[in-house]
């Protein structure tokens, strides 16, 4: 029986950036994109028949988008580029261009025998660089952008929020974390160190909805990417990329209360 901790996912995550980008947007945006190849037929495939350059360039295209998607899931949840979008265009498209081309080497084998030498890799790679960038670009700020403004912050009736510096009073709460005498407090914004016990702001947190997932942690439900167990471990994948533990006892309460 499949474990529902191990591949469920919370509603929340329906605000990420990560699943604002789908594979059926991907692959309808793809089907375009390698549709206007073939008309302009790129890359030495112009005196092919129209037929077979549609062919060739919808699937080499299809094929990268589903790297693309694969890396971009990835890519969006490293918290050193949360909310940068460019280093994230960048990286993207850096880390697909490499299996890309080597999927294009070998369907342009399959399809027009066309080979290679060492020598002509780098600019093989160039030219898949260049359109990983344009689509990922594409892809990145005309599908996610929207998804993440249009994700309205929920307005917290709490005065646990007014214990924060002044940049992280009007922010987005994800979680806060019991360290010594100490909470870390997690935002949309960043963190921040208050003098102050886990048993005192969750009864602050009250009117949030969101629950104690660790004797050390407290985690707000809007914040919660995806759940995944290991070694007997259940974890959440927060916002910003944080890692939220969840304890064997908790985790049959959140069961029970619909977080998985």
């Amino acid at each position: 029986m499949t474990d529902p901790l191990r591949e469920s996912t919370p509603n929340a995550l329906h605000a990420s950036p990560a699943v604002a980008i789908t594979l059926p947007r991907i692959t309808l945006i793809c089907v375009a994109a390698g549709a206007f190849l073939a008309l302009i037929g790129p890359l030495g495939t112009g005196d092919a028949p129209i037929a077979l350059r549609l062919g060739y360039w919808i699937v080499a295209m299809v094929g990268g988008g589903v790297i693309g998607w694969a890396t971009t899931q990835m890519v969006l949840r490293w918290r050193s580029l949360y909310d940068r979008v460019w280093p994230q265009i960048l990286t993207i498209a850096l880390l697909m261009s490499a299996p890309t081309t080597a999927m294009i080497w070998v369907w342009g084998r399959l399809t027009f025998n066309i080979t290679q030498s060492a020598g002509e890799w780098p600019a093989l790679y160039g030219s898949v660089l260049l359109i990983s960038l344009v689509m990922t670009a594409l892809n990145r700020l005309i599908l996610v952008a929207p998804a993440v403004k249009s994700a309205p912050k929920p307005h917290l009736n709490t005065p646990f929020l007014d214990r924060l510096t002044p940049r992280l009073r009007d922010s987005v709460l994800y979680a806060v974390e019991a360290q010594d005498h100490y909470l870390r407090v997690h935002t949309d914004k960043g963190s921040d160190l208050i003098l102050l016990r886990l048993a005192d702001a969750i009864g602050e947190l009250s009117a949030v909805e969101g629950a104690q997932t660790h004797r050390s942690w407290w985690v707000a439900r809007q914040a919660v990417q995806s759940v995944k167990r290991r070694d007997g471990r259940a974890t959440l994948t927060l916002k910003g990329g944080i890692i939220a533990p969840v304890s064997r006892t908790q985790a049959t309460v959140l069961r029970q209360q619909g977080w998985f």
